[in-house]
């Protein structure tokens, strides 16, 4: 192992600037203390380094860190405290990734549904509420934005919050609800002057009489 040396024999107390003077090393005769020991030190004395402001606000934010630590040893935290700080470190973890199309297919075929589900409540789901939740509804969204480039076919508007919306109803062409041709990106005020939105749909008027239409 090759020592690397200095020939520097003093230099200043960053404290009181008077000069520090650099010691022999007890291992080898005659050599200077090595450069790793020489470089760290900065005060002449213990009383220099207690009195220098930049030593004093360290120590002090060392201080609040210790007392802040020491508030919490031996408190409990509930499990659901534990949990909840475990999910975050792994969203933090894992933040930025990003899942292929495949992936997420694989992971929704693999979770347990309807029945099966510990989560199971007799059918209180929609049909249409599980597909609008379906990874393969949400896949389709997010190739709809790709392809549109996230801006708004009708206004051009782009960082606004955006619909993907079906050209030809959801509830009325179950063929084309995965279709990418039957996608198109709209802006939330765009969307809602279409004709499929909501209650103006005319299956959803259909099922609800007692809604009037109203122009928006």
């Amino acid at each position: 192992m090759v020592t690397r040396l200095s020939t520097e024999k003093s230099k200043p107390c960053i404290g009181c600037g008077r000069q520090i003077i650099r010691g022999l090393r007890l291992d080898r005769k005659g050599q200077l203390e090595s450069i790793t020991l020489w470089n760290r030190k900065k005060y002449c004395s213990v009383e220099c380094m207690r009195f220098d402001p930049e030593y004093r606000a360290r120590h002090l934010a060392g201080v609040i860190r210790a007392e802040s630590w020491k508030a919490n040893i031996g408190r409990t935290r509930s499990i659901d405290a534990i949990e909840a700080q475990r999910a975050k470190m792994i969203g933090h973890s894992r933040g930025g990734w990003k899942l292929s199309p495949e992936t997420r297919r694989k992971m929704s075929a693999s979770r347990k549904k309807g029945a099966e589900s510990p989560l199971w409540r007799g059918g209180l789901t929609s049909a249409n509420a599980s597909l609008r939740s379906s990874s393969e509804y949400k896949i389709w969204r997010d190739a709809v934005f790709v392809r549109d480039n996230w801006t708004c076919q009708l206004c051009g508007k782009r960082g606004v919050p955006l619909h993907a919306d079906h050209i030809k109803a959801f509830s009325s062409y179950p063929d084309l609800r995965f279709s990418l041709e039957n996608g198109r990106t709209l802006c939330v005020p765009c969307h809602k002057e279409t004709d499929t939105y909501l209650w103006k749909s005319a299956k959803f008027m259909a099922l609800h009489p007692e809604i009037e239409h109203r122009e928006i």
